[in-house]
C-alpha cells in the first residue's frame, strides 16, 4: 500500500538516473584512482611508522569510534600492500565488478587511509567519504558495468530458453527501468545541499559580505594561488568584489536548482553546469588536487533523463549505440585464447555503449567465432564495426558505418575481387545460418513462428526467494534516518557555539556514536569565517654538530634533492610546498601551533621526529650528523588594498634529535 512517506520520496525531483550513477561510479573511480596515486608519492613519510604520523600517535589522538585497516602494520610494505589493494578495488568498481562489494571495499580502505594520517587530509577527502559512503546504497552497477553484462547474459539466456518464453516482457520491463527514487536518494540529494548551504553559513566574517574582499585575500595566499589566479588579482577591486558576493550567494541558493519540484530537468542540467563550472574554476585558479574532481563526479550523478534522451537521439543520428548492427556468435567456441564468444560480445557490447545492439547466437561452426551484420550484411571486419558504432570510439575513424562491401573500395589490391567473392559467400551462408531451424530442437510454437535463430534451450537458476527482504529494507532505511539525522546535529553544531559532535543532546548520543564509527563527521568551514591572510613557506633548518659549517633546509633535500638553506621568498609558492597532501600538513601545523592548541603538540613533534630520521639517513650527504631541527615559518601578512607587507619569521618547533620542545613563540621581522 502506497503511504505518504512512499509518495514523498518517490516524487521526481528525489529521482535520479541510473546511467547518471553509473557515470558518476566512472568519474568518482577515475579520481580515486589519482588520489591513491599520487598519495603513494609520500606512502613512508605519511603512512608508516617511520614517517611524521606513527601509529602510536595517531591512535593517542583518534576518538574511540574511529578505525583504520592501515593500524594493523606500521611498515612500509604493508602500506604498499595496501595501497594496491586499494586500486584494485577502485578498478572492480571502475568497471563495476561486484559493484557492492567493491564499493563497501573501497569505502573502507579510503576512510583507512584518510584515519591513518589525520593532519593529511582535507575538505575533498570528506566530500569523497561521504559520497561513498551514500553511493552504498545507491544501484552504481546497472549500467556500464561488468554486474549489467552478466545480467544481459542471464536475460538472454532465459529469453532463448522455451521454458521461460513467458516471462519475456517481464524481463524487458524490469531491464529498461532507468529512474531510481526512494530515501536513500532523498539522504543523497540533501547530503549535496548541505555542504553549500553550511559553507556560506559559516562564512561570517566582514570580507564575505561588507567588504566583499575575500576573494582578493584568498588569491593572495601563494602557496595555494595558481598562476592563472594571479592573473584575477590585476582585475578591479570592485569586479573582485563582485565576485565574492557572487560566489556566496550561489552557494546559498545553488542547491535550490536540482531540488526544485518545478522544471525538474532542466534545473537540473543548469545546476550541472553551472556548479561543475564553479569547481572547475576552483581547480585553476587555487591548488586543490582531486578536490574539485570529487565534486563535479557528485554532480555528474544529478543529470536527468532527458540528458540521456538528448544524447540518445544525438547519437542515433549518427548511426551509433549499434543501430542496425546485430552480433552473432558461436556458443561454446572460444573468440580470444581462454574467453568464450559469449563473453567477449557482451563485453564490447557493455562498454562500448551499444545498447541497440541484437545479439544472437547459432550452433554450426562453418562461421567466424563472431559475426557482425550491419542492415543484415555481414561485416569483412567486426570488431573494426563494433569500434565504428560505439559513440566512445567513433571519432577515429573518418566515415560513418555503412555498407559493409564499401571497405573493399579502398583497396587496391590485385585480389579484391577474390575478397569480395569470398565476402558474398560468407554473407550467403550467415543468412542460410540464421534462418534456419533445427530439426531435433524442441521449440514452442510461441517461438516457432518468430524470426528467431538457433536457440539453446539453457535452463536459467530458479529465484532467489528473499523472505527477508523487507525486513532488511527497514534495516536499512533506519541506518540512512540516522545517518541523515546524524549529519544534520554534526552541521548545525558547527554553525553554533559547540564543536564535538559528541556533544549532543542525550536522545542523539547512540546516533553520535554511529556516525562517529561510520567517520560522518563533517564541518564545511572552507575559508570559514573569512580566507586567511597568513600566507608564507616553511623551512625545516638543521643544525649540524660543527657549529663552522652551514645550515641546510631538510624540507628543500626533501622535495627537490638541494640542501642550500635559502630564506628568500621561494618565486613559486605553491611549489615550496611539495604537493597538496604536504600543504595540509604545513597549514595544519601552523594552525595548531599559532592557535597554542596544546593537545595536537605531539603531532608537530612527530613531524620534527621524521626530519631527524631523515636528517640521519642522510648523514653522509651532509659529511655529518645533524644535531638541531628547527620548524621556521616565514610569515607574510597580507594586507587590505594591495599594502605593503613586511615577512615575519616564527620558530614553531625546535628538536635536538631525542629531545624537542617548542620553540619560543617569538617572530623576527625581516626587512
Amino acid at each position: 500500500q502506497s503511504t505518504w512517506g512512499n509518495r514523498l520520496f518517490k516524487m521526481q525531483v528525489w529521482s535520479l538516473d541510473k546511467r547518471s550513477l553509473a557515470l558518476f561510479r566512472v568519474s568518482l573511480s577515475c579520481s580515486i584512482l589519482a588520489d591513491v596515486l599520487l598519495r603513494m608519492g609520500d606512502l613512508e613519510a605519511h603512512y608508516t611508522d617511520d614517517g611524521i604520523f606513527p601509529r602510536a600517535l595517531n591512535l593517542s589522538h583518534l576518538n574511540s569510534y574511529s578505525f583504520s585497516l592501515m593500524f594493523i602494520s606500521g611498515t612500509s610494505f604493508f602500506a604498499l600492500l595496501f595501497f594496491l589493494f586499494t586500486i584494485a578495488c577502485t578498478f572492480a568498481l571502475l568497471i563495476g565488478y561486484r559493484t557492492c562489494l567493491s564499493n563497501f571495499l573501497v569505502w573502507a580502505c579510503i576512510n583507512s587511509i584518510h584515519v591513518r594520517s589525520i593532519l593529511v587530509s582535507n575538505y575533498g577527502d570528506n566530500m569523497l567519504r561521504l559520497l561513498l559512503f551514500w553511493s552504498l546504497f545507491l544501484p552504481l552497477g546497472s549500467y556500464f558495468s561488468i554486474d549489467k553484462m552478466r545480467q544481459d547474459i542471464s536475460t538472454h539466456r532465459q529469453r532463448d530458453s522455451t521454458a521461460h518464453a513467458e516471462n519475456r516482457d517481464d524481463i524487458e520491463t524490469v531491464a529498461l527501468s532507468p529512474v531510481v527514487n526512494g530515501l536513500h536518494t532523498f539522504c543523497f540529494l540533501i547530503q549535496l545541499a548541505i555542504v553549500y548551504w553550511f559553507t556560506a553559513l559559516l562564512k561570517s566574517d566582514p570580507e564575505w559580505h561588507e567588504e566583499g574582499s575575500a576573494l582578493y585575500y584568498a588569491l593572495n595566499i601563494d602557496y595555494y594561488t595558481t598562476s592563472i589566479g594571479k592573473l584575477l588579482l590585476l582585475l578591479p577591486p570592485s569586479f573582485l568584489s563582485m565576485l565574492t558576493r557572487a560566489a556566496l550567494i550561489f552557494e546559498y541558493f545553488g542547491p535550490c536548482l536540482f531540488l526544485s519540484p518545478f522544471l525538474t530537468a532542466n534545473l537540473r542540467i543548469l545546476a550541472v553546469v553551472l556548479f561543475s563550472m564553479m569547481h572547475l574554476t576552483f581547480s585553476l585558479c587555487f591548488t586543490l588536487g582531486i578536490f574539485s574532481f570529487f565534486f563535479i563526479s557528485a554532480f555528474l550523478a544529478l543529470l536527468p533523463p532527458t540528458f540521456w534522451g538528448y544524447l540518445d537521439a544525438m547519437c542515433r543520428r549518427r548511426r551509433l549505440l549499434g543501430k542496425d548492427i546485430c552480433i552473432v556468435y558461436q556458443h561454446g567456441v572460444k573468440a580470444f585464447w581462454s574467453i568464450e564468444a559469449e563473453a567477449v560480445v557482451y563485453c564490447l557490447k557493455t562498454f562500448l555503449v551499444l545498447p541497440y545492439a541484437n545479439v544472437e547466437r547459432i550452433l554450426d561452426g562453418e562461421l567466424q567465432p563472431v559475426t557482425v551484420t550491419v542492415n543484415a550484411h555481414p561485416t569483412p571486419s567486426p570488431y573494426r564495426s563494433l569500434f565504428m558504432s560505439s559513440p566512445l570510439t567513433f571519432w577515429c575513424f573518418h566515415r560513418q558505418l555503412s555498407n559493409p562491401i564499401s571497405s573493399f573500395n579502398d583497396e587496391s589490391t590485385v585480389d579484391s575481387e577474390v575478397r569480395i567473392s569470398e565476402y558474398q559467400e560468407a554473407s550467403t551462408l550467415l543468412r542460410r545460418k540464421l534462418h534456419q531451424r533445427e530439426p531435433d530442437s524442441k521449440v514452442s510454437s510461441s517461438s516457432a513462428n518468430s524470426d528467431v535463430p538457433n536457440k539453446v534451450p539453457i535452463e536459467s537458476p530458479p529465484t532467489n526467494k528473499q523472505p527477508f527482504k523487507s525486513v532488511s529494507r527497514l534495516l536499512r532505511n533506519l541506518l540512512l534516518v540516522c545517518c541523515l539525522v546524524f549529519i544534520i546535529n554534526c552541521n548545525i553544531q558547527s554553525a553554533s557555539s559547540f564543536r564535538d559532535p559528541l556533544q549532543s543532546v542525550r536522545f542523539l548520543y547512540p546516533i553520535s556514536y554511529l556516525g562517529s564509527g561510520l567517520n560522518l563527521v563533517q564541518e564545511w568551514g572552507m575559508f570559514s569565517p573569512g580566507p586567511p591572510r597568513d600566507d608564507g613557506w616553511f623551512i625545516v633548518r638543521g643544525s649540524k654538530v660543527n657549529s663552522t659549517l652551514k645550515d641546510v633546509d631538510l624540507f628543500r633535500q626533501y622535495r627537490e634533492g638541494r640542501s642550500e638553506l635559502i630564506w628568500d621568498k621561494p618565486l613559486c609558492g605553491r611549489c615550496a610546498m611539495q604537493n597538496p597532501r604536504w600543504l595540509a600538513v604545513w597549514v595544519n601545523v601552523w594552525t595548531i601551533v599559532s592557535s597554542q592548541n596544546e593537545p595536537l603538540y605531539p603531532l608537530v613533534n612527530g613531524l620534527a621526529s621524521f626530519f631527524c630520521r631523515f636528517s640521519n639517513q642522510l648523514a653522509t650527504v651532509y659529511q655529518q650528523q645533524i644535531q638541531n631541527v628547527t620548524v621556521t615559518f616565514m610569515r607574510e601578512h597580507t594586507e587590505p588594498n594591495f599594502q605593503p607587507f613586511k615577512i615575519e619569521r616564527f620558530d614553531l618547533w625546535v628538536a635536538r634529535c631525542g629531545l624537542r620542545k617548542q620553540a619560543d613563540f617569538q617572530n623576527n621581522n625581516i626587512d
